[in-house]
């Protein structure tokens, strides 16, 4: 029976977590440099900055961190690079908080109902908890005979990620589920064929996101369950992290060069529960977008 545990073998799976790391940097970055059209809109000002936006931004950003420098600390392994294994695990983390927030915020806009929203708010507000309960506990050391940082309690770090992992699952799966349900009855109620079109965009965009990112985060608790050894078991994570975020990201910026096309041409905006919305021609030619939730519900 192969042993998963020996030294040998675990040299060999942190070259191949150094080389899949590299890798998703590459992906990551391509990304970032292929999609910066959104931040330049927002600083000439054709893209109105508001809160709503923060979850994206932040997402976005916090990846990119946390990306860079796990790819550091995986290429140069070092006894001081073991502390920055403590800010990388907060970073990939805080990016994944704040994908389910742009999620979430979404589905918040869809429903506009108080109790979708507190229940909602509640749920991210407990994912940001965890979190930071998470990055207290978790450690990083020098191992001299793997000649690579190792987290102080593997046990307890390994758990900490578990937990956090299905805590992730568990809400996308309820977005999920809200969306579905939402959308399908929204466009089957919709007349108005530019109604329809907004929910079409909501429904056939938002949920294969919504599907990406819960199918992502699935395997990722796959291998947590599996775990043949400790990096193996979280092998899974960094790109299930990285292509939620992508796809949360995704998710605002399609949604706003849609209604962005809309506003353009002074279009009447229905929105899917409350009823229709107007957008003023200054608006509109000026060519500013409302984030999601002023879109769907600002009368």
């Amino acid at each position: 029976m192969h042993d998963w545990n020996s030294p040998t073998e675990l040299q060999r799976d942190i070259d191949i977590t150094t080389k899949l790391v590299n890798i998703w940097m590459g992906l990551y970055l391509w990304e970032m440099v292929t999609s910066m059209g959104f931040e330049r809109a927002v600083i000439k000002k054709m893209r109105v900055l508001q809160w709503q936006t923060a979850p994206y931004f932040i997402s976005r950003y916090s990846y990119m961190i946390a990306l860079l420098c796990y790819g550091t600390v995986m290429n140069s392994m070092s006894r001081a690079n073991c502390s920055t294994l403590h800010a990388v695990f907060f970073f990939f983390e805080t990016s994944i908080v704040f994908a389910s927030t742009c999620f979430a915020l979404r589905t918040m806009a869809i429903w506009n109902n108080r109790f979708v929203t507190r229940g909602l708010w509640t749920i991210v507000a407990g994912h940001a908890v965890l979190v930071v309960i998470s990055t207290l506990q978790s450690r990083a050391v020098w191992n001299e005979s793997l000649a690579a940082c190792v987290y102080l309690d593997p046990s307890r770090a390994y758990l900490i990620v578990a937990i956090a992992r299905v805590y992730t699952v568990v809400l996308d799966a309820l977005i999920l589920t809200l969306n579905v349900y939402k959308l399908r009855v929204g466009f089957m109620a919709s007349r108005d064929k530019g109604q329809r079109g907004l929910v079409w965009v909501l429904l056939e965009q938002g949920l294969i996101y919504f599907i990406i990112a819960f199918l992502c985060n699935v395997t990722a608790v796959g291998f947590l369950i599996w775990k043949p050894n400790f990096l193996i078991g979280i092998i899974a994570t960094t790109p299930a992290s990285m292509f939620t975020v992508i796809v949360a990201c995704r998710s605002v910026r399609n949604l706003s060069d849609f209604v962005a096309q809309e506003c353009q041409g002074a279009y009447r905006l229905p929105t899917i529960a409350t009823g229709p919305m107007e957008f003023t021609n200054s608006i509109a030619s000026e060519g500013e977008v409302r984030n999601l939730t002023k879109i769907i519900h600002e009368k």
